[in-house]
């Protein structure tokens, strides 16, 4: 990269500073390696956003539609690897045992707190009504920054708009890189909730899907959670490929470095 060489040949001369072009390519190459993301491991984050709300006791399946979140979220922990980073935020938040400036937020997003599902799930108590679209926009700023895929799951029965819809009052948010977003309902009969759905997925650039009576939640949730891991491990191995690529690349531009520098030493 940078060589510092002594005259030997000319009469006088002091030191010289050698800095050719293939030094500022081994500097670039290795800039791009050591800053490239991607630290080897499957950079996938979840988060369930999931409804509370009364409502949510109301049956389906055969079971409270709360119990079939709280099971579709438990094969997901079960079926995805560990190094998946899953997080929980609720609507509206509990009345008790808020945690922090931020009750809705029960889990954060990181790899370490799955064990935290089992216990923070069997606190889940619907009751009342909440805002969606506020905590929606606390769950786009739960996500790291990077490159890495963000999925985010909306689990409801119901839009909770509290006035407006999504479609005539659009959310503005600044979207995460990365961002894979869904709402998924649960037997939601009225067609204004479900347009209104339909237009939030529309301005977060997801997909609504609203299930019926004969529709199964895991078997629904299950395999977009699955495809988003799949997709963040190709991913990474595009980019292990790249950065074993410019590695590469960076060993025959030290050699060829090497051979400019010394060229230099010859010439005085």
């Amino acid at each position: 990269m940078l060589g510092t060489t002594r005259a030997g040949k000319r009469p006088g001369a002091g030191c010289r500073t050698v800095l050719g072009p293939p030094g500022w390519i081994v500097t670039a190459l290795l800039a791009i390696v050591l800053l490239w993301p991607g630290q080897g491991f499957c950079d996938l984050y979840i988060e369930f956003l999931v409804d509370r709300s009364g409502s949510m006791w109301a049956p389906y399946q055969g079971k409270p539609k709360i119990v079939q979140v709280v099971n579709a979220i438990e094969r997901v922990i079960q079926k995805l690897p560990t190094d998946v980073a899953m997080g929980l935020r609720v609507y509206p938040p509990p009345e008790k045992g808020a945690r922090g400036k931020d009750p809705g937020l029960r889990i954060p997003v990181e790899k370490e707190n799955r064990v935290r599902f089992s216990e923070e799930e069997r606190l889940f108590n619907p009751r009342g009504k909440g805002s969606l679209g506020k905590q929606l926009k606390r769950a786009v700023r739960d996500f790291p920054d990077g490159q890495d895929t963000k999925l985010l799951v909306v689990l409801c029965d119901g839009a909770d708009t509290e006035g407006a819809s999504f479609c005539e009052r659009p959310l503005n948010l600044d979207r995460p890189e990365g961002l894979r977003f869904y709402a998924i309902s649960l037997n939601l009969k009225d067609p204004s909730e479900k347009e209104a759905l339909d237009c939030l997925s529309k301005q977060m650039g997801g997909k609504s899907i609203h299930l019926a009576r004969r529709n199964s939640l895991v078997s629904t949730l299950l395999p977009i959670a699955q495809r988003a891991h799949q997709d963040e491990v190709e991913r990474l191995r595009r980019v292990a490929e790249e950065k074993r690529r410019i590695q590469e690349l960076l060993s025959k531009t030290r050699s060829v470095s090497y051979t400019h520098l010394r060229a230099h030493e010859t010439a005085y």
